[in-house]
């Protein structure tokens, strides 16, 4: 990690973390920032990580290019070599324990204040005592073997005021910032003694004594420790984390608001891109909170945590990135996510055997490690990113690939019933199939299935997208093969997996008997990707229904999907607003101000309570509340058709972004009288449907472009 100068200015902080043979390089326009006829210092305090998660093997190394075009066109390069200086910054001590082991969260940041430089960056006469460095050679030189690749994505940071800072006596105080957010805290301390010691520590909530409740930590170290110097100081750590609470003990002066603050950090995101609103203020608040979440995880890569594990998992990225292209307009750091997990199919999954699958987190420190949903959900991922963005380049550039991933799970594909077995990834409590995560998250689900409805499901999705694929680039033999594939499927699906109860079980035994589990995730996929038969649905729906929210994040979607897709509004509402039922209205009222790893992460020790791939409900409420679903890439046909929510919701309105322009929904429902309003960017036309009562609606006709008002009983 590295903060880069410029005659003072911190220009960046980077990096994106990637093998050393698919390193990245980011480029700064420092036009602004150069001084004329003048000495011109270049400066960097860097941070070697170590292995962990999203921190993969590498080297310590630098690589700096300044390119200068004069007026009359000359150009002028320097960069990088022996004639730079180097010196360690001993003012993080060194020594200290990590953070989380293995985890490369980084180490606890301890700053003795009477060893800083505070002109490191701005000082042109140098250092006598600092060193020369090391030139390790041109590019390329090894590690960094491939050809650099550049970075776009930036992170933005801004400090906020805490909400409230309590004075507990004797040098202790306590700040709040009012939510969880991801980033670093920075203290102007004055007073006290050379050598003080200044104790500071981060939490999540706090105990009935009012101190940090460390099971709640994440079993994460979330200390920092200032040294006092005797006189004003700084104190600003290098790494970011995710808390809420700063305990702080032995402070040699008052913490207020004007010598505190919280430099908040996250992947640049446009929060005014989405809005929405509603006569429901539970579902408003739940709609804030699910937006709210993704920032947080959102940083150099889509992260699990940003206090535990700093690496991308797919399925969270995956959920973390729908909801930033949905809600935020984000394109490069989506793009660049899906690029990576691809290069780990090149870098461990490249024998004919293994090819097709990909890292269940990449890129990372613990070599090749897949779970088989998480491969099979990337499909689903580039889908959506086309949709968005009618990105045709990425698919065709990576056909071959895509075509990979769905042969992977053909392999496992029964000729005599169609069905899924054994899907080949993953272990320990999660080889052939993670279903749901954490455990309770299952909910009983029956492991021992060796034919599971819930990875049959992510088969179905892998199938379609794929056909979907091969008929955009013209490869009519390819869809039609998957298009039959996906046909045998559905029919084992539905007559291997059906109980005679109208409802899904878990899957097949290793005798080939039904389990006798019927779990909600069996259930709302099959339901939610259409391949439940019109006579099962009522069924099915009822089963779902009567379990009110019982699925964990990594298959929550498919749960508001399933009863969206059967136009059950009410039931739709409960999930996003009651409180006394699981589900994200629940942690609210519990406290919770960003989406929780599970729903029960209050009670259980060690998980997460910043864990943004909870966030993925928020395309609910555009797709069934707002109505707004893509028909055609960039949105340039969609569907507007809010479902039916009876008296429950008298009125909803809001604004999705999409790569033509926003587009704004506009709807109110009193007693028979049903209205909506409807604003569509330049080349843009929708189908507009009104709902007339529970799952039944009207067609009230196309629109382009601009304004425009429908209703029911028409006008």
């Amino acid at each position: 990690q590295y903060e880069l100068y410029l005659n003072g200015h911190c220009l960046g902080r980077g990096q994106a973390y990637h093998y050393p043979q698919y390193q990245y390089y980011r480029a700064y326009d420092v036009t602004d920032r150069l001084n004329a006829g003048e000495d011109n210092l270049l400066a960097l305090l860097t941070h070697w990580y170590g292995g962990g998660q999203g921190r993969p093997a590498s080297a310590p190394g630098l690589l700096l290019k300044l390119i200068v075009h004069y007026e009359d066109g000359t150009p002028f390069v320097l960069g990088s070599d022996g004639s730079w200086q180097c010196a360690r910054a001993t003012a993080w001590q060194p020594d200290q324990p990590p953070r989380h082991p293995h985890e490369g969260v980084g180490y606890v940041e301890r700053i003795d204040a009477r060893e800083m430089l505070l002109d490191w960056y701005s000082n042109l006469g140098g250092y006598a005592n600092w060193a020369g460095v090391t030139v390790l050679g041109a590019q390329p030189t090894p590690p960094w073997t491939g050809r650099l690749r550049p970075e776009l994505t930036r992170i933005a940071e801004y400090p906020i005021a805490p909400e409230s800072i309590t004075d507990q006596g004797d040098g202790r105080y306590l700040v709040d910032l009012g939510a969880v957010y991801a980033g670093r805290p920075q203290l102007e301390f004055s007073g006290g003694t050379a050598g003080q010691e200044i104790q500071m520590a981060g939490g999540y909530t706090l105990d009935e004594h009012g101190a940090i409740h460390q099971p709640h930590n994440q079993g994460t170290d979330l200390r920092y420790i200032a040294i006092a110097n005797g006189a004003p100081f700084t104190f600003r750590p290098q790494l970011y984390l995710g808390w809420r609470y700063l305990q702080i003990e032995n402070s040699p002066c008052p913490i207020t608001a004007e010598n505190f603050s919280f430099i908040v950090q996250h992947s640049e995101m446009d929060a005014e891109q989405s809005a929405f609103a509603s006569a429901d203020p539970m579902l408003n608040k739940v709609w804030a909170f699910l937006k709210r979440s993704v920032p947080l995880a959102s940083q150099e890569q889509f992260l699990d945590t940003p206090t535990r594990e700093k690496g991308a998992f797919l399925l969270d990225s995956l959920n973390i990135s729908l909801v930033a292209l949905a809600a935020y307009g984000e394109r490069l750091l989506t793009r660049r996510s899906l690029h990576e997990f691809l290069d780990s199919m090149d870098h461990y999954w490249h024998s004919a055997a293994d090819w097709g699958r990909l890292n269940a987190v990449y890129p990372n420190g613990d070599g090749a490690r897949d779970i088989p949903e998480f491969t099979q959900s990337y499909l689903l991922w580039v889908w959506h990113y086309y949709q968005q963005t009618g990105d045709r380049n990425f698919l065709q550039a990576h056909y071959d690939k895509l075509k990979a991933i769905a042969a992977y799970v053909a392999r496992h594909q029964s000729e005599s019933d169609g069905l899924i077995y054994h899907l080949t990834g993953g272990g320990g409590p999660y080889e052939e199939g993670i279903i749901d995560w954490p455990p309770s998250m299952r909910y009983g689900y029956d492991m021992a299935t060796v034919a599971r409805t819930v990875v049959n499901g992510y088969a179905a999705i892998d199938f379609t997208v794929i056909v979907q694929i091969a008929t955009l680039l013209g490869d009519g033999a390819m869809a039609a093969t998957y298009a039959a594939r996906a046909a045998r499927l559905t029919q084992g699906i539905n007559s291997r997996l059906l109980t005679a109860a109208g409802i899904y079980c878990d899957g097949l035994r290793v005798d080939g008997s039904q389990s006798d589990h019927a779990s909600q995730q069996a259930n709302i996929f099959p339901l939610a990707l259409g391949l439940t038969p019109a006579e099962q649905r009522a069924s099915v729906l009822d089963h779902i229904r009567q379990m009110q929210m019982r699925v964990g994040m990594p298959t929550v979607y498919w749960l508001i999907r399933a009863v969206g897709e059967m136009g059950d509004g009410v039931h739709l509402l409960d999930l996003f607003t009651r409180a006394d039922w699981t589900g994200w209205a629940q942690n609210i009222a519990q406290g919770a101000t960003c989406t929780w790893e599970s729903w029960d992460a209050d009670r259980v020790k060690d998980v997460s309570m910043s864990h943004p791939w909870g966030a993925i409900g928020l395309l609910g409420i555009q797709e069934y509340v707002l109505g707004v679903q893509p028909l055609a890439p960039q949105y340039a046909r969609l569907r507007v058709r809010p479902l039916w929510f009876g008296d429950r919701l008298p009125a909803a309105s809001g604004t999705i972004p999409t790569e033509r322009g926003p587009v704004a929904v506009s709807w109110t429902r009193a007693g028979d009288h049903f209205s909506l309003e409807l604003t569509l960017p330049p080349n843009v036309v929708a189908e507009v449907y009104l709902p007339a009562g529970p799952n039944q609606y009207h067609f009230a006709g196309e629109a382009g472009s601009g304004s425009h008002r429908f209703t029911l009983p028409a006008a």
